[in-house]
């Protein structure tokens, strides 16, 4: 009588994960979006830099930005970057 009673645990234990495992596996689509940022920067020496840019997700868009400080700079530059964002 205990073991049919262990069994039966057993059963109904694995019965349980089988479906919370199903419910776990279902299937979901990354997107795409695109990005465009626009980054200038300057220095003598110690030189600063920054930009800004949008994510265009959904229709949606979102604005970023980036800025840092580097060492070793003489002159001044600027850059277009445009790309795509994947697995979003």
């Amino acid at each position: 009588m205990l073991s049919l009673h262990r069994g039966t645990k057993l059963c109904a234990a694995i019965v349980v994960a089988a479906i919370m495992l199903t419910g776990a596996l279902s299937w979901s689509y990354a997107e795409t979006g695109s990005v465009r940022f626009n980054i200038v920067k300057a220095g003598f020496i110690v030189g600063i830099g920054g930009g800004s840019g949008t994510l265009n997700f959904q229709g949606r868009n979102y604005r970023l930005s980036i800025g840092g400080i580097n060492v070793g700079t003489i002159g001044a530059s600027a850059v277009d970057l445009v790309g795509t964002a994947e697995n979003l």
